[in-house]
């Protein structure tokens, strides 16, 4: 019999691969979206350059919550800390909308936003 990783559809036979893949597919959009809205908010304040110190703050706010994942997240395993770090995830990266009308408050809730990213 061979194994379903060598069948047609491989590992994605399985529902739980199925739904993992969906959800990843979708935080990958939310992620590659944020980088796009960045620049563009930030080439509206007619300053390009400051995407990337943004972009940077949101990568030191990864790895705060990716130190801070490790340290204390034993209560987030499992299927209900998955979907609550998925909710922060969505909750922070949707506050973005209604900081984009300063670079700094933009600033603020990336370093925010971004604590969840590693931790996902």
């Amino acid at each position: 019999m061979p194994s379903p990783v060598n069948s047609v559809g491989g590992s994605l036979k399985s529902p739980a691969m199925r739904t993992l893949a969906l959800v990843m597919t979708g935080v990958g959009v939310l992620l590659g979206g944020v980088e796009v809205a960045v620049t563009a908010a930030a080439a509206t304040f007619d300053d390009a350059a400051a995407a990337a110190p943004l972009l940077g703050l949101w990568g030191v706010g990864s790895l705060a919550g990716g130190i801070a994942f490790t340290r204390h997240g034993a209560a987030l395993h499992g299927a209900a800390g998955v979907g609550l770090l998925l909710a922060l995830l969505t909750a922070g990266h949707l506050a973005l909308i209604a900081a984009a009308g300063s670079l700094a408050g933009l600033g603020v809730v990336l370093l925010i936003a971004g604590a969840a990213i590693a931790p996902t």
